[in-house]
């Protein structure tokens, strides 16, 4: 079989022979000096009946057999995370991928059957793997739902632990595995309720932006931008403009109406804002899309105002990042509507675009390789 390109596509295919079914591999899971070296290809599989955990296998391309490289499971343990997380409409990289060259980290209930840890494996070594996160997982009756590499520096992986007793976000080195530290809470929120909410990596890897939920409203995820250094991981700075809560004012779902430029170093996001709170007719229709650049947290740039119900959502950058594309949705949370772009080649004065089609579903559109090309 032919691969392409690193990082570029995904490709099923069936197996015949000793485990039937389906499998997945992407070429994202190699770097360059493994895959043009070794050709190594990394993908999960599970028994027909599901009687066996789902394990984590290499193979050498164009050779066989496959080499398990996931560690032992318990009977009734589920195996290997096999679910990409989405960031906004689109899904991302699978939930395990190489951080250096020859390792790699998945999420797996390991240890524990049904508590989802984070683990890194050395294909020199495989079914020996190495736990990252730490007794932080049990403490908060929690698992592991996510984790990111920072492409400066591949040792580092902030991860999310969705917990009852709040979700939360760690930073761990791959050097020191089992010795995370937690991201840091916003201090001098009010509204805080104790969630880490939907992450994102900024400039370049070197920080992280997250969506601290707020306890004003029932809403879910409704909370405000938070901006941490990956290097001074106790300090969360606001990243958003001003927020009233108590008027009303909200942060819409990061993770479904917020993106981040290629180059890390914009966040794009949508707010439901009151202009005029005395005026109870617009109370919830008034709202805007914004631009606020990393290096300059507090001080967004207003894109463009809702119109009537409509909201900005399902948010993305063009490769190049210099138009933002976004589903005008028919009301906040319709998911469909409207699909209209705005030029920000120049950050600090964005210019609204217009529109591009008249309905679309947010399934149902994505941006081309090319970089003014939709």
């Amino acid at each position: 079989m032919q691969l392409p390109a690193d990082g570029e596509f995904e490709v099923r295919f069936t197996a015949d022979g000793k485990v039937p079914g389906w499998y997945v591999a992407t070429t994202e899971l190699a770097a360059p000096t493994v895959s043009a070296d070794n050709g190594r290809v990394a993908f999960t599989a599970v028994s027909i009946d599901q009687s066996v955990a789902r394990q984590l296998y290499t193979v050498p391309a164009g050779a066989s057999p496959y080499e398990r490289i996931s560690g032992p499971f318990a009977s009734n343990a589920e195996g290997v995370a096999n679910d990409a997380p989405f960031a906004g409409i689109f899904r991302e990289r699978p939930p395990y991928q190489e951080v250096v060259p020859g390792t790699l980290v998945y999420i797996a209930d390991q240890d524990t059957p049904g508590r989802k840890e984070l683990y890194l494996v050395d294909l020199a070594d495989p079914g020996n793997p190495v736990k990252l996160s730490g007794a932080e997982v049990e403490a908060l009756s929690g698992q592991v739902e996510s984790f990111r590499v920072s492409p400066a520096d591949p040792t580092l992986i902030v991860y999310y632990i969705i917990a009852s007793a709040g979700d939360a976000l760690y930073l761990v080195d791959t050097d020191a595995p089992g010795d995370p530290v937690r991201i840091a809470e916003p201090g001098d929120y009010v509204n805080y309720d104790g969630d880490q909410r939907a992450f994102r990596l900024v400039a370049g890897g070197t920080a992280v932006v997250y969506q601290a939920n707020s306890a004003v409203s029932n809403a879910i995820d409704d909370g405000q931008l938070f901006l941490v250094e990956l290097d001074n991981p106790g300090v969360a700075t606001r990243l958003n403009g001003p927020i009233d809560e108590g008027a009303g004012e909200q942060i819409r779902r990061f993770d479904r109406a917020g993106a981040v430029s290629p180059d890390g170093s914009l966040v794009a996001y949508s707010a439901r804002l009151v202009d005029d709170p005395d005026t109870a007719e617009n109370e919830f229709d008034r709202g805007a899309l914004l631009l606020v650049d990393v290096n300059d947290p507090g001080n967004p740039v207003r894109i463009e105002d809702d119109i009537n119900d409509s909201a900005a959502g399902e948010i993305a950058f063009s490769p190049d990042g210099a138009k933002l594309v976004y589903v005008r949705e028919r009301f906040d949370g319709a998911d469909d509507g409207p699909l209209w772009f705005a030029d920000i080649s120049d950050p600090g004065n964005p210019v609204p675009g217009g529109e591009l089609d008249s309905f679309v579903d947010s399934d149902g559109w994505w941006i081309s390789p090319g970089a003014s090309t939709w």
